[in-house]
């Protein structure tokens, strides 16, 4: 993959929260992941993000996880 073919773009898309924070803490959790991949070699490209969450949608560990009652 040459990275050069590649910049960074925002994002913006709908996600069901509690609070304003929860959206602030899910896109700097979002960011650092982002952050970290590419400090290690590794982009986190749209079309592979796009790919893995169509890949794993009906995965039974993903939807386990995310009807998990949040956290207090």
């Amino acid at each position: 993959m040459i990275m050069e073919n590649y910049r960074p773009y925002t994002a913006q898309f709908y996600v069901y929260a509690r609070n304003e924070q929860e959206v602030q803490e899910l896109t700097k959790a979002i960011n650092d992941f982002v952050r970290e991949r590419y400090h290690s070699g590794t982009l986190v490209r749209a079309d592979s993000l796009m790919k893995a969450l169509v890949t794993f949608k009906n995965n039974p560990f993903v939807i386990n996880f995310l009807r998990k009652p949040p956290q207090e």
